[in-house]
């Protein structure tokens, strides 16, 4: 006889409900979960509540929106490779977390480069 998915979930225990439930999740449950509507996040980001919802419906972004998405969250985003012989965290160029050597020591940004204009090409004669 066929069981409803909703028996056997509460059979488990609470902590295994728990961390089975949250292994994965849309940047829509996460935000509901963590008891934020798309107005308080959009207050956050800076933007509007039209935008929120346009990123949470997004199936591709760029990963500094993500990141700022899960910022505006309280959080902070982590990105791995996973390979079949193990997995490596990354850091991409631009992380803060890149630049702060020690613990003790402050984050101190990249130095920022200066603007080139490139001169007008004159006509040949």
């Amino acid at each position: 006889m066929a069981r409803k998915f909703s028996e056997l979930y509460n059979k488990l225990p609470p902590a295994t409900r728990v961390s089975a439930y949250k292994a994965e999740m849309a940047l829509e449950d996460l935000r509901r979960e963590r008891h934020l509507t798309q107005v308080d996040l959009a207050r956050n980001l800076g933007i509007n509540q039209g935008a929120v919802s346009k990123i949470e419906k997004r199936g591709d972004m760029h990963v500094g929106t993500l990141r700022k998405h899960i910022e505006a969250m309280g959080g902070s985003l982590q990105l791995r490779a996973v390979f079949p012989d193990g997995e490596i965290p990354l850091r991409l160029r631009g992380d803060r977390a890149a630049y702060c050597v020690r613990k003790t020591q402050a984050i101190v940004p990249p130095a920022r480069r200066k603007a080139t204009i490139p001169a007008p090409r004159r006509k040949r004669a």
